[in-house]
């Protein structure tokens, strides 16, 4: 998920409202810190919402944090195929 955002002023001209800019903003600084930790960005924000509905502690949010998250590596789909046929699974 890449945007060009050198045409725009500030992200409140992306967003339509300056809280709908914060909003965008933390999402995309989620998104980055996942990036430069070698994480997932969508497996980490699928993971850490569920925790949250489920009902994760609040004096445990430091295990939510990108840095904390430990998840399956991602194989590419290439990958994934090769191994299936290896083992004759469909």
């Amino acid at each position: 998920m890449t945007m060009d955002l050198s045409g725009c002023r500030t992200m409140s001209d992306i967003a339509g409202h300056d809280a709908g800019a914060e909003n965008w903003a933390t999402i995309a600084s989620l998104i980055e810190t996942c990036k430069l930790n070698a994480v997932d960005p969508q497996a980490y924000l699928t993971s850490t919402l569920t925790a949250i509905v489920n009902g994760h502690k609040q004096n445990r949010v430091d295990e939510l944090l990108p840095w904390n998250y430990r998840a399956r590596p991602v194989v590419p789909s290439t990958q994934v195929r090769r191994l299936r046929s290896k083992l004759r699974i469909r």
